[in-house]
């Protein structure tokens, strides 16, 4: 078992309301649904799955586990368990835990060493929160109109006039951005490895898909410059969703699994259909 002996846990409770998204950020963890659960930043410890329940077990408790009555309130894993059955799978227990609960009762958990210095678990949370705005920052909406007010100067003034036709493809395309990573984030983010090799994949494709298009552009006519993106973005696609699929282990045997879903489907739309036909 990965060595968690030498961890002390120390819980304290929240005079204050905290957003867990906030808390866990784009590099933290975070368990919630309708703003109950937990939010994690920073890493105490990495076990194996099977050696949750022992490293957690192994963590001295410091101070009332049960202060607030609640569960949750001492050292908490977080994980992703993999599609396939039986794969290994790495948790995490966090330097840094906030819960809330319900009722809107929130408490902090430290995780650290024994023996080093103790930071004041309320400064280590006003630090993380200083420097991690809440939801999407001030100035991304004014940007985003100000694009969509100006797409046909912007791709007039970048192309020529020959690319006005473009334009709506580039406003839904600006619209469907922030978007882009909700299904594969995720995923990614569980994993620190397809972290990186993602944000490769997409340098590497942004870097070819601008040096085709500079060394192109006068030969290139409309479709072909639609054709080259949409190919740069299903290329990035593709490669993105072959690493979550290699990485969960899913195949082709899994689709089974997947019949009720499509049970479901069919009798939705078959019922869509019906509905439209009368």
């Amino acid at each position: 078992m990965t060595n968690a002996r030498g961890l002390v846990a120390r819980t304290s409770r929240l005079d204050r309301d905290v957003d867990l998204l906030a808390v866990a950020g784009d590099d933290g963890v975070l368990f919630s649904r309708n703003r109950v659960g937990f939010a994690g930043h920073g890493v105490a410890v990495r076990v194996a799955r099977a050696e949750v329940a022992a490293a957690l077990a192994a963590i001295e408790i410091v101070g009332a586990l049960d202060l607030l009555r609640q569960p949750g309130t001492g050292p908490v894993a977080f994980g992703a368990l993999p599609f396939l059955p039986g794969a290994p799978a790495e948790f995490i227990v966090p330097a840094l835990v906030v819960g809330r609960d319900q009722d809107g009762t929130c408490w902090i958990t430290t995780v650290s060493a024994r023996g080093k210095p103790v930071p004041d678990p309320i400064e280590a949370l006003d630090a993380i929160l200083a420097g991690r705005p809440a939801g999407p920052q001030p100035g991304h909406f004014p940007i985003y109109v100000f694009l969509m007010i100006t797409a046909g100067t912007f791709i007039t003034t970048l192309f020529t006039h020959r690319y006005d036709q473009s334009t709506p493809i580039f406003m839904v395309y600006l619209t469907l951005l922030p978007f882009g990573a909700v299904v594969t984030d995720p995923v990614v983010r569980s994993y620190k490895e397809l972290g990186r090799f993602f944000l490769l994949t997409r340098l590497f494709v942004f870097t070819l898909l601008v040096g085709v298009l500079y060394f192109g552009l006068d030969s290139l006519g409309l479709v072909g410059i639609i054709s080259i993106a949409v190919g740069a973005i299903l290329l990035e696609k593709l490669i993105g969703e072959t690493m979550i699929i290699r990485k969960l282990g899913v195949g082709v045997k899994h689709l089974p699994l997947l019949k009720n879903v499509g049970k479901t489907g069919v009798a939705k739309n078959s019922k869509f259909s019906c509905t439209v036909r009368s």
